[in-house]
């Protein structure tokens, strides 16, 4: 078997999504035995957390590259195209290395049995390598400890905020997703943690000694300052042990944003000192320049739309209460779309503080809740429900039922987004 066009590997390999999830380093490994481990070809930051790790991640890629390295970015799931995933220094990767490297692991990914997520993990591991970054920086996929990406040995550790998600594989306490999530700590690394709970600051800082390695808490010694939110991104200042940084703009809006600008800075001062320098104008440029599609991304006005792809009951909160505070007193009709899996019954009693109105939807996944089941859960909660036939009807029957002045939001998974994102581009 071999793909002679990008449409033939493209739908072999996303017919690979509906394998169940595995966790597990095995296939992985394999895929590295085969490849001649170009993991092992270049330097890496390692980001894990429950929410944020996207967002910290193209921070730092963006800094990095500012700084003048060659800078690879790998995150996921992707928002519209596949090669959003894997990038250096903001250009992403052509469909035709994608088909090559396919074609060339097909009897491996055969043999092994490998997953979506572990194939085009290793296909971004090899273009990096093929394209001699000096620094990748990686997300992890799920977890941490079994994720595909834990065959790096990374320079810098770096962990963002901990809460509930992905229970099924994680368990339900924040302590026992952080040991998982701690899964990726290598000796010798540099471990750089942003996190609220104390009992979960003090089980990442004992494992990090168990390992020997360098602990920074990102927040410790900082203090925030002049901070100004808008639709347009978050302005404001930051003194750091090592730094003043004055008046910093971030295109990202939404003041947790903060926490994981401060999370890529206190890393990138972290490694500065050893053998990553950098020259300070790299700093306020790359928070300037960073593109991250997704996040309380402001769609058009009148009525205003803005669409998120938070998913779990944490990243609900911090978009919903920062919808709330961006465009006060107005009229809120949600866009709402979960998978099964999710605890969407949490995220309906938070929201229906903030929500005038639901229009419940199916995200375009197979693990998707039906629109049909999560307007009745939202009618059962005491709200008004319509269910639509897809997202971008949704959105559609969200903006005829508002007023010029009113907010309409799209939130609930990430899945919600690829139609919404097309639309507006060719529009």
């Amino acid at each position: 078997m071999r793909f002679d066009s990008n449409k033939e590997m493209l739908d072999y390999l996303f017919s690979l999504r509906h394998m169940n999830v595995k966790l597990g380093l095995e296939s992985i490994t394999g895929l590295m035995d085969f490849l001649g481990h170009p993991e092992k070809a270049f330097d890496s930051i390692h980001v894990a957390g429950t929410n944020g790790k996207g967002s910290t991640c193209a921070i730092l890629a963006s800094i990095y590259t500012e700084a003048g390295y060659k800078t690879g970015l790998y995150t996921s799931p992707h928002l519209v195209d596949l090669r959003e995933r894997i990038q250096i220094n903001g250009e992403m990767i052509s469909l035709d290395f994608v088909r090559k490297m396919l074609n060339e692991m097909l009897p491996a990914i055969k043999s092994l049995g490998s997953s979506f997520f572990e194939v085009i993990t290793a296909i971004a591991f090899s273009y990096f390598c093929e394209q001699s970054v000096e620094m990748a920086v990686v997300e992890v996929g799920m977890g941490g400890r079994l994720d595909a990406t834990n065959v790096l040995y990374p320079k810098a550790v770096v962990i963002t905020e901990i809460d509930l998600d992905h229970q099924k594989q994680l368990g339900n306490d924040p302590k026992q997703i952080s040991q998982e999530k701690a899964g990726i700590i290598k000796p010798g690394a540099t471990v750089i943690v942003n996190v609220s709970r104390p009992e979960v600051l003090e089980h990442l800082s004992l494992l990090s000694r168990e390992k020997r390695t360098s602990f920074v808490f990102a927040r410790k010694g900082v203090k925030v300052e002049n901070v100004r939110a808008t639709p347009e991104g978050t302005s404001f200042s930051l003194r750091t042990p090592q730094n003043h940084w004055d008046r910093l703009f971030l295109p990202l809006p939404g003041r947790y944003q903060i926490q994981n600008a401060m999370n890529a800075i206190r890393t990138v001062e972290t490694l500065g000192s050893t053998d990553f320098e950098y020259p300070k104008g790299a700093i306020p440029r790359g928070l300037r320049n960073v593109h991250w599609p997704g996040r309380l991304q402001l769609l058009q006005s009148s009525p205003t739309v803005i669409a998120d792809v938070a998913h779990n009951l944490h990243g609900i909160s911090h978009a919903i209460d920062e919808i709330s505070n961006l465009f006060p007193r107005k009229r809120i009709t949600c866009v709402f779309g979960v998978l099964a899996e999710k605890d969407y019954l949490a995220m309906i009693e938070l929201l229906n503080e903030y929500v005038d109105d639901y229009i419940a939807v199916s995200p375009d996944q197979h693990r998707a809740l039906s629109a049909v089941e999560l307007t009745k859960a939202i009618h059962a909660s005491g709200k008004n429900a319509i269910a639509a036939e897809s997202v971008l009807d949704g959105l559609e029957t969200a903006i005829t039922n508002s007023n010029s002045d009113d907010v309409v939001c799209i939130l609930g998974s990430h899945y919600n987004l690829e139609n919404v994102l097309k639309h507006y581009k060719s529009s």
